[in-house]
């Protein structure tokens, strides 16, 4: 967890160093030295990484994630197990616990069943809190917790992190058109047709911002007015699809 929180202040600090200070400044001119050394330690197959998943199944965990047991100093702790990029299981209290090994990800395979567990387990209380709310199924509901919080849900994204078919995912899309929750339409770069109401902001800073809705310029800005530190970019998906949720436009 410590090693987690470093990563996320490191990113988030370097990130600030090289858009706010001045050319020349001694921290700006060592943020590439900086990023070099991260990434070397990030590279390296000993380092495991938390995420904070909510519940994994037992039948996910061996479905997924094969049986080999997980060698922690030098015993087997029967309850994790270990892909190679994965480590996972439930604790002695019933809870789940998932690292994953950076220098392993984008591989093979397993990085999909990684992206799966995480989409699935991370939000699904706030998944069915939505379906319930405005009466979608839980695919829509995602669907539209993808709209508000990510930055760019194009189809391609969105088919690569749900896993979905083209059809699923029409059949997703066509629910929210529906209850008017989202507009059809056709927008510079979007990579889809699908979108928030409101205004579409167009960036002209060399393609290094993607155009989006304004409502998630304004729920950045939110975001950074808010107790919880660093950048809303950075924030775990969890917490992410919560404060969209929150701060969702009105009807």
């Amino acid at each position: 967890m410590r090693f987690t929180a470093i990563v996320e202040a490191v990113t988030t600090g370097l990130r600030w160093a090289y858009a706010e200070l001045p050319a020349g400044d001694p921290v700006r001119d060592g943020v590439a030295q900086a990023r070099d050394l991260l990434l070397r330690r990030l590279d390296n197959p000993d380092v495991l990484l938390n995420n904070p998943v909510r519940h994994v199944p037992p039948d996910t965990i061996t479905g997924r994630f094969g049986t080999v047991r997980y060698l922690r100093r030098g015993e087997h702790d029967a309850d994790f197990v270990d892909d190679g990029l994965t480590v996972v299981g439930i604790d002695r209290e019933g809870r789940s616990g998932l690292f994953f090994r950076p220098a392993e990800l984008d591989k093979d395979e397993r990085t999909g069943h990684l992206d799966l567990t995480v989409t699935e387990s991370s939000d699904t209380d706030l998944v069915r809190k939505v379906a319930e709310e405005l009466g979608l199924d839980v695919d829509a509901a995602a669907l539209y917790l993808q709209f508000l919080a990510l930055p760019e849900p194009t189809d391609h994204n969105v088919r690569t992190w749900n896993h979905w078919s083209p059809a699923r995912h029409r059949k997703a899309g066509t629910t929210l058109l529906g209850r008017k929750l989202v507009v059809h339409g056709s927008r510079t770069r979007a990579g889809r047709t699908l979108f928030l109401p409101g205004e579409w902001i167009e960036y002209d800073w060399l393609g290094s911002v993607h155009p989006r809705e304004k409502f998630k310029d304004d729920l950045t800005a939110a975001a950074e007015t808010s107790d919880r530190p660093g950048s809303f970019d950075w924030w775990l998906l969890p917490d992410r699809f919560a404060f969209a949720w929150n701060n969702r436009p009105a009807p």
